[in-house]
């Protein structure tokens, strides 16, 4: 990166957040009515209803186990982001239960800092960790890791191609 570039920062916690692109943002909605899915992990066991699709929720602060989720009020917000699985494929799409609205911030170079050592799961989860101020740190998401691993997205389940009728009729 060189020069300045902008990120949205996302708050999971009074101590830790995280970042994605702003590109990667396709629509922040507020998830009324989401899906259960029997015998999914609790991080992952919910689908939204987006434009005719069904697509996977991801509650990250509920995956890294932060017990103090930020919060505004009983905001049920969502992030659907897009993120391409492989190089030269199409896009695909997931959902990131939100607490709070997110913010863009600018980033610097000079930014850059170590990856949060409260989990194992950033080295996977994250492709890059700015400071964000504070002392605190915000991991860059690799939002293609997150939604590709076998328990947000089993094989059995391809949330692009199943549309809400065939989901209703079971």
């Amino acid at each position: 990166m060189s020069g300045e570039a902008k990120a949205l920062l996302l708050d999971l916690s009074q101590a830790q957040h995280v970042a994605i692109a702003p590109h990667e943002l396709v629509e922040l909605a507020h998830a009324e009515e989401l899906f259960d899915v029997p015998l999914a992990p609790t991080h992952c066991n919910q689908l939204f209803a987006w434009k005719d699709r069904l697509i996977p929720v991801v509650d990250l602060s509920r995956m890294l186990g932060i017990e103090e989720p930020a919060s505004e009020g009983n905001l049920s917000l969502v992030a659907v982001v897009a993120y391409q699985p492989t190089p030269g494929k199409g896009l695909d799409y997931g959902c990131l239960k939100l607490a709070t609205h997110p913010r863009l911030v600018s980033v610097r170079d000079a930014d850059a800092a170590p990856m949060p050592q409260s989990s194992t799961s950033w080295k996977s989860l994250a492709i890059s960790c700015f400071g964000c101020g504070e002392g605190r740190t915000a991991p860059v998401l690799n939002l293609a890791q997150l939604f590709a691993q076998p328990v947000v997205a089993p094989t059995w389940f391809r949330p692009n191609r199943v549309s809400l009728r065939r989901y209703a009729e079971g």
